[in-house]
């Protein structure tokens, strides 16, 4: 995090947070999955594609408020985190629904 703070300020801290998470997901694939249950990146990825896709659909969604909302930043900053987990909840449990329908069930 330093190192982002130092390059970059704000933007070099959450470049340097991708980096560190994609590193921790190669590494544990590497060292955690594979010697456990053997070859499965094709399987490994396929769990990983479709959350990707959705934060960033939801990126895509949240970045183009400040286009449509004029007023104050704290209005703005509010209705991005609105939409953005509206949108990421909605997308979720229309592409994952047969996989959240147990959670659902644990509740009632």
């Amino acid at each position: 995090m330093y190192l982002g703070v130092q390059i970059g300020g704000i933007a070099g801290v959450a470049w340097m947070v991708l980096a560190l998470q994609l590193a921790d997901l190669t590494l544990a694939y590497v060292f955690l999955m594979r010697p456990l249950i053997g070859p499965c990146l094709r399987e490994y990825a396929g769990s990983v594609a479709v959350p990707l896709a959705t934060s960033v659909a939801m990126a895509v969604v949240v970045m183009l408020v400040p286009r449509l909302v004029h007023g104050s930043p704290l209005l703005v900053l509010t209705i991005q985190i609105a939409i953005g987990a509206a949108f990421y909840i909605a997308t979720t449990a229309a592409l994952r629904r047969i996989k959240l329908i147990p959670c659902w069930t644990i509740s009632s």
